[in-house]
């Protein structure tokens, strides 16, 4: 066996060195732990009178309040503001930057801050040292670079050491946003004049476009709109025209451009026979017909309408009317779809464009994919698009809408047709339909005559034309109307509940969602549903499950459901203005009483807090399973405070006068009244 050597008790000396080596670096750990604790334990501010400073876990304070107002510590620096002029401090008290500045901005991620003193600006860094010296009316720090400007008007670019790349040759700059991956392109501007500059590999700017245009923007990350001449073009990064100086405008839209021009048109009149309208025309919008070739609009109106308009003094000779054409452009300058049209929009698989005649739809490569002209197309919504056209004029009135004045329901006859096609514009469901909603879960409402039925893709009948409204509710239900009643479908047409209930008084559907309004809206495995009752100046409100099972009997005006179960319920309160509220369980059983002020759910807490007076700090609190609890600010309630929060470092906040004082976790106040 081989003995390990004890270097103790071969040298004494060694012995004693040692030892006296353990003790220093137990000093120095114990210091080190020390100073680390102090710098890592969270300070709050502390309010001692109307002064200010920083307080620990312990309620001990650790930064003599001697400020007007501080802020939280926030990476380890902490404004402070004295005599109207703030300053910075570290953690530990220390003072990085004396009160002294009008303005100081937050560290950023590279630990510059901006400062303001007697209005010359400069940068700091986390040391405190003056990584840009104040001496200049404005700084601004933008991804990698320092743009800082002169009493001249001047600006430079400098790096974020504060070494100067761009002289001050310029009187501004622009950055791109942040969404765009283009940092080191940055738009110049001299004398009201915009160019562009560029960031090469060797660190140096290369001037692409010399500061001459009216305006440069950003659209992509090498596209820009720019206008010379009050009228718009598109360049690239490297001042190419892309597109002429033609337009009025331009917005980004995924792979293209939309493109907005201004077309001037000659303005004329044209006489017509006899009256189109039983409306008199002259007293709105006199119908117009335009004329794209020749640049000419025609007003249509007959002679004696033409003779009243000069009546009163319009005059239709020399005059232009400016229409506005949209095209389209992609980002290389091709034009895909040209100015002719009054409104283009791109959806995920097609773009639809709108003229005077109506819509029509044209695929990603500008190649019109129908030659019908629509009325209205939808987003594409699993798989088809609604489509809606004007029916020939045959006479025939057919059923378009309904609206609700109250009571009765009024129909609204209009000459279109509904149908279903595919994002290539190949009709899947002929145009055979007096109305039509969007496919949900496989299944669609559709009208002939006035009633509704249910069909799928293939067009087949789920259900016979028998209803006065069908909707989807939500979770696989549709909920359909007979008369005033409301009852509720499975997806196969089944009939779940006959047409029982009421509509929920405030019902709606998000029509991108659901394809319009219905009386029972699902949210949560549950539908709301009113109804008035006998002597009550309100209507009663209770919940039913999607099997049609009522869930409350009609008893409370709203019916909110809560976490845990729970449901906020609210009466008409007769003694005062308002409601009053209470909480129920899911089976009805009363949590609280309903005479409460408010009602509202602490997410920090995980409580419910309930008000029982307006303007008085009453409150009484529950848990998740509507149980009553102590107040969880149990600990430093008292009088003149209000407001209370529980942060997420596990302090407490509550205002007291004008100021936001402190609590420990503990309890212990961070203030001396």
């Amino acid at each position: 066996m081989v003995k390990c050597l004890n270097l103790f008790e071969v040298n004494p000396i060694m012995k004693l060195v040692s030892v006296k080596l353990f003790f220093v670096i137990a000093i120095l750990l114990f210091k080190t732990s020390f100073i680390f604790s102090q710098e890592n334990e969270i300070a709050m501010p502390y309010l001692k009178g109307d002064m200010y400073g920083y307080g620990n876990s312990k309620g001990e304070i650790v930064i003599e309040p001697k400020y007007d107002y501080v802020l939280l510590f926030e990476n380890g620096y902490a404004m402070v503001r004295l005599d109207n002029k703030w300053g910075l401090i570290k953690q530990n008290g220390q003072v990085l930057f004396e009160p002294i500045a009008k303005q100081i901005s937050p560290f950023d991620s590279n630990g510059l801050a901006e400062v303001i003193v007697e209005n010359k600006s400069g940068v700091i860094n986390t040391k405190g040292d003056w990584v840009v010296p104040r001496e200049y009316t404005m700084v601004d720090i933008k991804f990698n670079f320092i743009a800082v400007t002169n009493s001249q008007n001047q600006a430079a670019l400098l790096d974020l050491s504060g070494k100067k790349i761009v002289d001050f040759k310029y009187n501004n700059f622009r950055f791109p946003e942040s969404s765009f991956n283009s940092s080191h392109l940055i738009i110049t501007e001299l004398d009201q004049q915009f160019g562009l500059i560029e960031m090469e590999r060797n660190g140096k700017f290369k001037e692409h476009i010399t500061p001459q245009y009216q305006s440069l923007r950003f659209l992509s990350d090498s596209l820009f709109e720019a206008k010379k001449n009050d009228k718009s073009g598109l360049v690239n990064s490297k001042g190419d025209i892309i597109a002429p100086f033609d337009y009025t405008d331009f917005k980004k839209e995924g792979q293209y451009i939309i493109a907005e021009q201004e077309i001037a048109y000659e303005v004329r009149m044209k006489l017509i026979e006899q009256e189109v309208s039983m409306a008199p025309r002259w007293n709105a919008e006199i119908e117009k017909e335009y004329d794209d070739k020749n640049k000419i609009v025609y007003y249509l109106m007959t002679r004696e309408e033409k003779d009243q308009l000069e009546s009163r003094g319009i005059d239709f000779n020399d005059r232009n009317e400016i229409r506005i054409l949209y095209s389209l452009i992609s980002e290389q300058g091709q034009i895909i779809i040209p100015a002719q049209f009054g409104e283009i929009s791109l959806n995920k698989h097609f773009i639809q464009v709108r003229t005077d005649d109506g819509v029509t739809i044209f695929n990603k490569n500008g190649k019109q994919a129908s030659l019908l002209l629509f009325e209205q197309v939808d987003e594409i919504k699993e798989g088809l698009i609604l489509v809606k056209v004007r029916a020939e004029e045959n006479g025939s009135e057919v059923l378009l809408d309904s609206a609700d004045d109250g009571n009765e329901m009024i129909d609204h006859y209009n000459q279109f047709k509904f149908g279903f096609m595919d994002s290539t514009a190949g009709m899947i469901l002929p145009l055979n339909y007096n109305g039509a909603f969007a496919f949900n879960r496989n299944r669609a409402p559709v009208r002939l005559g006035d009633k509704w039925a249910l069909i799928n893709k293939k067009g087949e009948l789920l259900t016979d034309y028998k209803y006065d409204q069908l909707y989807y509710a939500g979770e696989n239900r549709y909920a359909f109307r007979l008369g005033k009643r409301w009852g509720l479908l499975d997806l196969n047409g089944g009939e779940i509940i006959p047409a029982k209930y009421f509509e929920y008084k405030y019902a709606s559907h998000e029509t991108d969602q659901f394809g319009g309004y219905s009386g029972l809206v699902f949210e949560n495995g549950k539908a709301k549903t009113s109804k008035q009752l006998p002597g009550f100046g309100w209507a009663s409100t209770t919940l039913i499950d999607t099997n049609g099972v009522q869930l409350f009997p009609f008893k409370y005006m709203t019916i909110e459901e809560q976490v845990g179960g729970l449901f906020k319920v609210s009466l008409r309160n007769h003694d005062h203005d308002g409601d009053s509220y209470g909480l129920i369980d899911q089976d009805g059983n009363v949590i609280v009483p309903v005479y409460q002020n408010n009602i509202w759910w602490l997410e920090n807490e995980e409580v419910f807090v309930v008000s029982k007076y307006a303007f008085k700090n009453n409150y009484s609190y529950y848990d998740r399973n509507g149980q009553k609890i102590d107040s969880p600010y149990k600990d430093i309630e008292r009088e003149g405070l209000r407001e209370y929060k529980r942060l997420s470092s596990g302090y407490y906040s509550a205002k007291y006068r004008q100021y936001t004082v402190y609590f420990t976790p503990d309890g212990i106040p961070l203030f001396e009244e």
